[in-house]
């Protein structure tokens, strides 16, 4: 049955299109799309950076770095409650920074503001290392500074990454 000629309801092709065609900052296009639009470098970094958080939410939960901790080494609960706080900032970062490459909204923002945090964490983590003096964490707490150095130097390749396709678009 077709609809009568003099119908002013009538919805034109143009407008079926436009009604279905997904609106910025809504789209979910997941990662791996995401990921297919970005260079090989960046796909490397948030792989590696990924792997790493994961490594560690593993070896979080099963207990293997708690002598590696510094309330291990230093005894004190504030430790333990700054790596807690730490712990819950990083795992904002990793979720906000997945929604936003989920979405493919503010990607560059996010993972500057992550850096930021990084860079907290790593100065936090001298500072406070420095002010503890535990000399028997020194090697734990030198492969931490370590693997945060490497977390923020994956962040900034990121960013640095994501600005060049956003000046090649």
């Amino acid at each position: 049955m077709s609809p009568m000629p003099d119908d002013k309801s009538n919805v034109t092709q143009e407008e079926l299109d436009s009604l279905q065609r997904p609106s910025p900052g809504t789209d979910l296009t997941g990662i791996r799309s995401a990921l297919e639009r970005r260079s090989k470098r960046f796909k490397y970094c948030w792989l590696t950076l990924m792997g790493i958080t994961l490594s560690y939410l593993i070896a979080y939960f099963v207990g293997l770095i708690d002598p590696f901790m510094p309330a291990a080494a230093t005894g004190l609960v504030v430790d333990n409650q700054l790596h807690q706080v730490r712990f819950l900032l990083a795992f904002v970062m990793v979720t906000v920074g997945t929604t936003a490459l989920s979405f493919d909204w503010r990607v560059e923002e996010i993972f500057v503001i992550s850096a930021w945090v990084q860079a907290y964490f790593v100065v936090t983590a001298m500072v406070r290392q420095w002010r503890s003096g535990a000399d028997e964490a020194l090697l734990p707490s030198i492969a931490m500074l370590s693997i945060l150095l490497t977390i923020f130097s994956l962040l900034i390749t990121l960013i640095i990454e994501e600005r060049k396709r956003k000046t090649d678009l």
